[in-house]
């Protein structure tokens, strides 16, 4: 009898959506599937129907608090031949009661066990897949698998899609420009193959482990998200610290800097993506190899990233971007992105 436990938290009901998809194929004679869902302690509002209580949780993505997970139906010590693990990404990291899990007691079960991790995004998903490689590390987890898929739609429709759904809890076509704020049928039609290959495939879970989804289209890497999320990445964990330790002091200094941070957002968007399309413009022929390598990182470890093309870097300046590394010991191992 082979065990597998699936864990998820889901507010929008898209994660669940995700993890109903790929573990669907996995329901069969000789295989024990335990579903549990995270509750947080203090649970978190959705649809968040305001700016400042969306971006009032975005320091503690950063900087951990005690706030923890209501207890789980399975004891710390439990063991199962396989994980999956799903989560939402808020604020460019993985979503406050996945991180609260991985630094609970409960995380002991996945100390030496194979984990499939399954990220829902609104398509920046680098660098909290990295932060997620990370915090499995901490525990000493197997990562066998990374699975990723995002919201329908172009980049930049989902700046108003997916901030809709989150506020007003509207996921539908908007004016008939905007795309449904949801996953797309056939995304779903892909977690359910991949369950199937992993289904086919259980077996073959043994020491010493390898990915099961290499080739199979698990994960994709989009070169252009890679320096504006990095950029990002490096914003909101600055202005996480600095929240955080004015938030100690006073309550309503904490709400007038979280204030300061979401002007500074929007100030951002107008100009940095801009300044990224310069500069990718001007250094792609050069760091044309990076971009691979860096694709590779992030796509690993269900195989690696595409290659950048071999022509001329593209013209749409929408189309384009370049990586940047991010030190281990300070950001989302081997580089990711923001």
């Amino acid at each position: 009898m082979k065990r597998i436990l699936v864990l998820e938290y889901s507010q929008s009901g898209d994660v669940t959506k995700a993890v109903e998809a790929f573990t669907s194929p996995l329901s069969r004679p000789g295989v024990q599937v335990h579903r549990e869902r995270i509750q947080p302690v203090v649970p978190f509002p959705y649809p968040w129907r305001s700016v400042s209580r969306l971006f009032s949780v975005f320091p503690e993505c950063f900087v951990p608090s005690s706030d923890g997970i209501r207890p789980l139906s399975f004891p710390p010590d439990d063991r199962f031949d396989l994980v999956v693990l799903s989560y939402q990404v808020w604020h460019l990291a993985p979503s406050i009661p996945i991180q609260s899990f991985l630094r609970s007691d409960y995380a002991r079960t996945l100390r030496d066990t194979p984990v499939i991790t399954l990220c829902v995004s609104r398509n920046m998903w680098h660098s909290a897949s990295e932060t997620m490689k990370r915090l499995l590390q901490d525990v000493r987890a197997i990562h066998l698998d990374n699975v990723v898929l995002t919201h329908q739609g172009p980049p930049l429709s989902t700046f108003v899609s997916v901030p809709r759904a989150l506020l007003y809890g509207k996921k539908d076509r908007l004016w008939g420009i905007f795309p449904p704020a949801e996953l797309n049928p056939r995304e779903l039609e892909r977690m359910t193959r991949l369950g199937a290959v992993v289904a086919a495939r259980l077996d073959e879970i043994q020491p010493p482990y390898r990915s099961l989804l290499t080739g199979q289209g698990a994960v994709a890497v989009k070169w252009r998200y890679i320096i504006p999320e990095l950029g990002g990445w490096y914003l909101y964990r600055a202005a996480a610290r600095i929240v955080a330790r004015i938030g100690r002091r006073s309550e309503r200094l904490r709400r007038l800097a979280i204030s300061l941070f979401v002007l500074l957002m929007f100030v951002v968007i107008g100009l940095g993506i801009p300044l990224c399309i310069l500069v990718v413009l001007l250094l792609y022929p050069v760091l044309r190899g990076r971009i691979h390598r860096s694709a590779q990182r992030l796509a690993a470890p269900s195989g690696p990233g595409p290659r950048p093309p071999e022509a001329e870097p593209p013209q749409s300046p929408h189309r384009s971007a370049l990586p940047v590394t991010v030190p281990a010991s300070t950001g989302p191992p081997e580089g990711g992105g923001a």
